[in-house]
């Protein structure tokens, strides 16, 4: 497979999706959201406001950050993109004809940076915050150099300078900790003022100086949705949406013991989770010795896909640690590094441990689709096409994705806001086997220091520590689809899994329920004897 018309690529790839891969600065939203008055809180965004499924996302996401999962509008966990409409400040412009400049970045000058740490992304906020807080407004020439040329080419120097000056109106801004634990480059991070609460997703590019890739400003506040009891939940999630699958079970032995469910056993679609099976083969892998996480795989165009994520934006060649790669598809929900990993660990020994963990929709999900092949179905084929594809046998499919060629010019940035096939051209599982993919990965956490750090860098909701020292999240979002998957250990030792899909074939699902799911769960979990 290949694509066809690379530059054309690339220059919408920035212009017509890259603002859930680049920068969002909701500041109308925030204006509204937190104005002068120190008594206003901030309100999560409603369903329809999403710019990725982010997230995605987060990507993910996703609740908080994920994959959305590409991300809804807290995560961009998705291999599933919303498109805002493109204005005329996004000039198109190629990140791939400009190489990754050795810039000199601009070192901060206080004595005590912002946030502690001396991860990339670290440093990175510490920069952020002090621009923010700074008695002068920051100029274009500051900003610049923090910038990748993809994020240039959604938003001019000038202009950022300019949002983070009124940004920086509400401040003084403090750091109040990550969501998760980064993995250097990306993660989610929590700023206050007395305006309230963002979350800031950040995503630096590969090789130094760590530039902004992506940057995502969302107000942030926690779910006013509480639950007294199971019953009380089942009520609300099952006005949720049309179709759904939940389990809350403890993990006993490698074993999950379910405490809750709703038809836990019905395979929904589930967007980008079904992207911890790549990760649990890669782990394998690892574990088993024919692989190691510093391992370098080079960028190739041809495995490019679209946001969310930051890969794409990286020069063909490039090569980068199998660690890296892993580590953006779980915290950005980043396609074009799972499909660079499902290409490089094989399409059919993915479809093989998916099998192995139980999942009783193999004939749903087989072929396994990588995230172009998705979105060339759903934004670029016909319908007549789609409905060839999904006519067709097992053979069939793979000789028709065989000979795609991935060309999106002719995509429709429109079709990305209604469902399209989600209960045929998707990933598929039930929350019982996401459960028991869940307990699979932690048991190969417990001697993997890379794998234990890769899941716990996103955790998808502002869970309290102290009771949940760890926390894992990975979720998925398209329109139509909803899901998410948590590891919860107790701070007493007892390990539990949260799983969840919603779905609606005929409307949107807003996946901002996903962080209001965990929350109140994990309440009702942490009471629990």
């Amino acid at each position: 497979m290949n694509i066809k018309n690379q530059s054309w690529w690339n220059r919408t790839l920035q212009r017509w999706l890259g603002y859930g891969l680049v920068l969002i600065v909701l500041l109308p939203l925030l204006a509204a959201c937190m104005g002068d008055d120190d008594d206003d809180e901030p309100t999560a965004p409603g369903a329809g406001t999403t710019p990725t499924e982010i997230v995605a996302t987060p990507t993910e996401e996703e609740g908080a950050t994920t994959e959305t999962e590409a991300p809804s509008v807290e995560t961009p966990t998705e291999a599933e993109p919303t498109a805002p409409e493109a204005t005329e400040e996004a000039t198109a412009t190629e990140a791939e004809a400009t190489p990754t400049q050795q810039t000199d970045v601009p070192t901060l000058t206080e004595t005590e940076p912002a946030v502690p740490g001396d991860l990339p992304i670290d440093e990175q906020m510490s920069w952020l915050l002090a621009i923010l807080n700074a008695e002068e407004a920051p100029t274009a020439e500051e900003v610049e150099p923090r910038m990748h040329p993809s994020f240039v080419a959604a938003i001019t120097p000038a202009d950022f300078a300019g949002q983070m000056a009124q940004l920086g109106q509400s401040g003084p801004w403090e750091f109040s900790g990550y969501f998760g634990e980064p993995v250097g480059l990306d993660g989610t991070a929590v700023i206050t003022s007395n305006a309230g609460q963002l979350q800031v997703l950040v995503g630096l590019e590969v090789p130094e100086p760590h530039r902004f890739q992506t940057l995502l400003f969302v107000p942030y506040s926690e779910p006013g949705q509480s639950f007294e009891s199971f019953e009380e939940f089942d009520s609300w999630l099952s006005n949720q949406a049309p179709q759904v699958s939940f389990q809350a079970a403890e993990i006993t032995d490698g074993t999950c013991q379910p405490i809750y469910t709703h038809n836990a056993d019905d395979p929904l679609a589930v967007a980008s989770t079904f992207k911890l099976w790549v990760l649990l083969e890669l782990a394998e892998r690892v574990a088993a010795g024919e692989l190691s996480w510093d391992d370098e795989l080079p960028i190739a165009d041809e495995l490019k896909s679209l946001p969310s994520g930051t890969l794409q934006t990286e020069p063909a060649g490039s090569s980068i640690a199998l660690s890296t790669y892993a580590a953006k598809m779980i915290v950005l929900s980043d396609n074009t590094a799972t499909d660079h990993l499902m290409d490089f660990l094989g399409r059919e020994i993915i479809e093989e441990r998916m099998a192995e963990t139980g999942n009783a929709a193999m004939d749903r999900n087989m072929p396994l689709l990588y995230t172009q092949e998705l979105f060339y179905l759903k934004l670029v084929a016909s319908a007549a096409q789609r409905e060839e594809y999904i006519a067709a046998d097992d053979a069939g499919q793979r000789e028709i994705l065989n000979n795609l060629t991935i060309d999106f010019t002719q995509a429709d940035p429109n079709a990305l806001n209604t469902p399209i096939a989600v209960d045929t051209i998707e990933w598929f599982a039930s929350a019982a086997t996401l459960c028991q993919l869940q307990t699979e990965l932690y048991v190969a956490a417990q001697s993997d220091e890379t794998l234990h750090a890769i899941m716990a860098a996103s955790t998808g909701a502002n869970l309290d520590s102290e009771t949940w020292p760890f926390v894992a999240f990975k979720g998925g979002n398209e329109a139509g689809v909803a899901s998410g998957a948590w590891l919860l250990e107790h701070a007493d030792g007892r390990l539990f899994s949260v799983t969840v899909a919603l779905n609606n074939p005929d409307a949107g699902v807003d996946p901002n329920q996903l962080r209001t799911i965990i929350v109140g769960v994990a309440a009702l979990l942490a009471d629990a004897t």
